[in-house]
């Protein structure tokens, strides 16, 4: 049988950013009663900065960005089946990003064929996971040399003055799946689950940012993570120890930077004892510093989270070992408020060097301008084109070379195109 996973990536990042410690002297002149909480929070969370769209820029331009990098120079477009998009930060409650990002791609020449399944999945921060296992067991099953293409994006907006202002973030990660693939291959005969129904974050229809209750969601992260762990324990026969021995890098959803490290010495302590020296050492091995240090420079994508620490580790990695990392087995595990959370092993393939060295991630990360600070304010209210509430929009000013919401017409529907 065909190993299946993923052969290549592709990451975009809107190019405005906010950082985070001139927003919060920005805050202390108008919520003076939320500073100490303020300053709590960036120590808790570790974020630096975050990244925002323009105001011609919703979600799915930002998709539609990444999947364009991941298709331009790619041969074998008429052998994609499936385009799936994977968000909470949709743009239409009937029509999925997946869709869109079709008709959009035709402005730059690149036309998929239409024996193509195109559809959306949400669950909070986990859709991207899920997706990606959906597409791998579709095209595991497939006799033909087939191809699909997965999509995350968010853009993650809180309300003004709250505590989790600044964990906002936006962007894009697609992810070309395929059999043999050559950068990470999937063991899908054993995945571990947990769901439940709790109200740790949500966000009503309309709504213009999300509500989340900080520190329950973080119990939640934790115990979906606990219990999602055991039973994958369960389908291997295996002790958590015996898992964790055998895993090289650890890859969690990161809705903050140092959400993992919380959660994961949590779990240390409660499940195998591990004092703090020895939690530690452990974050160390597995790399968990290295993973979560882009989350610090983008903020929370949602979806995408968990893919940009995954792509920046991998970079890492192989610029200090390079090609020793092949063979190196990755635990993903993927978490989504509401909530679900969900565990998957991957291996490094031996043509993964071809993938890494071909992206411009670090590039991106270089390249940032400083936001307009009225114009910031005017995006955090939803005074834009990201706004699903907003008609008779029109787009002023594109960059070049970018996809661009054109307008929303009288009745709402949303017209895209490419600024040439």
């Amino acid at each position: 049988m065909h190993p299946i996973g993923i052969d290549n990536m592709s990451f975009y990042l809107p190019s405005y950013s906010c950082v985070v410690d001139e927003l919060v002297e920005k805050r202390k002149h108008d919520f003076p009663d939320v500073i100490n909480k303020l300053e709590m929070a960036i120590r808790t969370t570790g974020q630096k900065l975050f990244r925002l769209p323009k105001k011609w820029q919703d979600s799915l331009c930002l998709s539609a960005e990444s999947v364009f990098s991941l298709l331009k120079d790619f041969p074998f477009v008429d052998k994609i089946r499936y385009l799936i998009s994977a968000t909470e930060s949709s743009v239409d409650n009937s029509k999925p990003l997946a869709a869109f990002i079709q008709g959009v791609l035709r402005e730059v020449n690149v036309y998929l064929n239409n024996s193509l399944l195109t559809y959306q999945t949400q669950h909070a921060c986990a859709a991207g996971a899920i997706s990606m296992l959906q597409a791998s067991a579709m095209i595991s099953h497939s006799s033909l040399d087939e191809y699909a293409v997965v999509s995350t994006t968010d853009i993650a907006r809180y309300k003004i003055g709250s505590t989790a202002e600044i964990t906002q973030g936006s962007g894009a990660v697609s992810m070309l799946i395929s059999k043999n693939p050559r950068l990470l291959k999937f063991d899908l005969t054993s995945l571990g689950y947990f769901s439940d129904d709790v109200d740790d974050f949500y966000k009503p229809m309309h709504a213009k940012s999300a509500i989340v209750r900080g520190r329950y969601s973080m119990d939640c992260y934790q115990k979906a993570l606990s219990a999602s762990l055991e039973d994958y324990c369960k389908k291997i026969d295996a002790s958590l120890k015996e898992v964790f021995d055998d895993t090289d890098y650890l890859v969690l959803h990161a809705p903050f930077k140092n959400m993992p490290s919380i959660a994961l010495k949590h779990l240390l302590k409660k499940e195998l004892g591990y004092d703090k020296d020895a939690q530690e050492q452990f974050l160390k091995e597995k790399k968990i510093p290295e993973a979560t240090d882009i989350i610090s420079r983008v903020g929370n994508t949602y979806t995408a989270a968990t893919f940009f620490s995954l792509g920046d580790l991998l970079q890492k990695e192989y610029a200090r070992i390079a090609n020793n990392i092949v063979g190196k087995k990755v635990l993903i595990l993927s978490y989504g408020s509401g909530n679900t959370s969900l565990v998957v092993k991957g291996e490094v393939m031996p043509q993964a060097h071809e993938v890494i060295t071909s992206w411009n991630l670090d590039a991106q990360l270089s390249h940032h301008t400083p936001i307009p600070f009225d114009e910031y304010e005017q995006w955090i209210r939803g005074e834009c084109g990201d706004n699903p509430l907003l008609t008779h929009f029109e787009a002023d000013d594109p960059d070049k070379g970018s996809f661009f919401l054109k307008s929303i017409r009288k009745d709402g529907y949303r017209v895209y195109g490419f600024a040439t």
